[in-house]
Formats: C-alpha cells, structure tokens, sequence
C-alpha cells in the first residue's frame, strides 16, 4: 500500500475470490497509525526490506507471523482481522451492503455470517422502550389519539 493511497487501500484480486481490484476506505485512526509508521523513506507503508511492496502473498503472511511471535500473540490468523472488522461494523450499525462491498463479497448472504442474530433481535424489540406503554404501541399502529 502505498501513503498516497491513503484514505483508500488497493485491494488487487486473488485466486479463488472477487476477481476486481477494489478501493477500501481506511478511518482517521488507521489512516494516522499507518502514515506513524512511514521508516526509510519508502513510499510504502509496509515495504519489505529492500524498500518496495511485497510481491508474493506468502512473503507478507511471514512478515505477519513474525510480527505476531514478537508480540506474543498466538492464534491469530490475517483472515482473523478481516472477520472482525466485518462483525464490529455490523454490530456498530454499519449498513450491510456497505460492508458487503468493502468485503467484496459478490453476494449478501455471505456477509450475513458477520451477523449475530440473536443480538440483533434483542435490539430490533429493545427499540420498542421508546414508547411509554403498550397502549402507546397499538394506539400509533391504529391512528388513534392518545389520552
């Protein structure tokens, strides 16, 4: 990724998924973690050791697993990133389809995984506190006055 990039991350298309190249945006705070981490004068945010960009998807995963075993995380794997980012701006109330396009997810139903039905059910009938009673409720679905 290179800083000019930046609010957008270039996502190139892999094997096996969305075959198009998408701009993902990035928020204010990643956007001010990743322009911090600028070393060596490299336009890339995460250049490999010679100052360019990472070619090989395998030559970024080590760099991850060895940023992981310095920091003494365990279990934790890149796909794990993305699943959670995805179930924080849903459950955030994030709008699904936007997620769904930031994902790249062709279809909806795929990024319904992200969703935790239970908790949202709790919080579709939670909303109905609004109202001051139960009368309120049906006096609203009827058009009647209320005393």
């Amino acid at each position: 990724m290179k800083l000019k990039s930046l609010p957008y991350l270039n996502k190139n298309p892999r094997k096996g998924g969305n075959k198009k190249t998408r701009r993902i945006p990035i928020n204010s705070n990643l956007r001010k973690i990743l322009l911090g981490l600028k070393s060596g004068g490299s336009d890339y945010v995460f250049p490999s050791s010679d100052g360019k960009p990472y070619m090989r998807q395998d030559s970024l995963n080590r760099a991850f697993i060895g940023a992981l075993r310095r920091s003494k995380i365990n279990h934790l794997r890149f796909h794990n990133l993305r699943h959670t980012a995805a179930t924080r701006m849903i459950g955030s109330g994030a709008n699904i389809v936007a997620v769904s396009r930031i994902l790249g997810h062709a279809d909806l139903k795929t990024t319904m995984r992200y969703t935790h039905p239970d908790d949202s059910l709790k919080d579709a009938v939670e909303k109905l506190t609004v109202f001051s009673s139960v009368t309120d409720i049906f006096t609203d679905m009827l058009g009647m006055e209320k005393n």
